[in-house]
């Protein structure tokens, strides 16, 4: 059984990307993580924020 984690964060560098990457992964290899690098202004992060502020699951 894979399981995917998407997460959204905010100021994260791309080497602390694919270190938060290799941590999941080495837990158990069916584990898939995509952060979703959210920045000002980006539309597609807007409707995220609005979304995840409602406490919708994404």
């Amino acid at each position: 059984m894979n399981v995917d984690v998407d997460t959204a964060v905010w100021g994260v560098t791309v080497e602390e990307y694919l270190r938060a990457v290799a941590a999941v992964t080495a837990l158990d290899k069916e584990i898939s993580l995509d952060l979703i690098k959210m920045e000002p202004g980006l539309q597609s992060n807007v409707a995220i924020s609005s979304q995840i502020e409602a406490g919708v699951e994404i």
